[in-house]
């Protein structure tokens, strides 16, 4: 399933993250996807990201950039470092909404429905879950 991210498409992101993943370490693209793989699974997300380029101080492409050469070049190294600084940032105040969790509209109207909410404010517990780093919860309601 596609599913909508601040207007694009997941597939469309993943490529825009890609070209700038291969600016940015100067590759062909082969090795840059290769990195995003890592990056997606080590368990890390759009939510991750965002948190990250705020506490970087970067662009989220360039955060997300940074984290996937962390994750490549360092292997189980790299993910530790990555996750320290995903703590960091939590405890920084940095934080991200429903719009960075790559979900649809219909995944939050499941969502409310679950938890008997309205729908915005199960996109704002699914914005506070993801930026605790519970995301994998929210996957796992949405898989019933």
């Amino acid at each position: 399933m596609v599913r909508s991210v601040k207007g694009k498409s997941k597939s469309n992101t993943s490529k825009t993250l890609i070209l700038a993943a291969s600016v940015l370490a100067g590759t062909g693209g082969g090795s840059a996807e290769a990195a995003l793989e890592s990056y997606f699974q080590a368990g890390f997300n759009g939510c991750d990201a965002t948190m990250l380029a705020a506490f970087w101080n970067k662009p989220f492409t360039e955060a997300k950039a940074e984290a996937d050469r962390k994750i490549v070049q360092n292997g189980e190294t790299g993910i530790r470092n990555v996750k320290v600084a995903l703590r960091a940032a939590r405890d920084a105040g940095s934080a991200c909404t429903f719009f960075d969790t790559g979900l649809s509209f219909g995944d939050a109207e499941t969502l409310a429905g679950f938890w008997g909410r309205s729908i915005d404010d199960a996109k704002t517990k699914v914005g506070m879950l993801f930026t605790a780093g519970r995301g994998a919860e929210v996957h796992a309601i949405l898989r019933q």
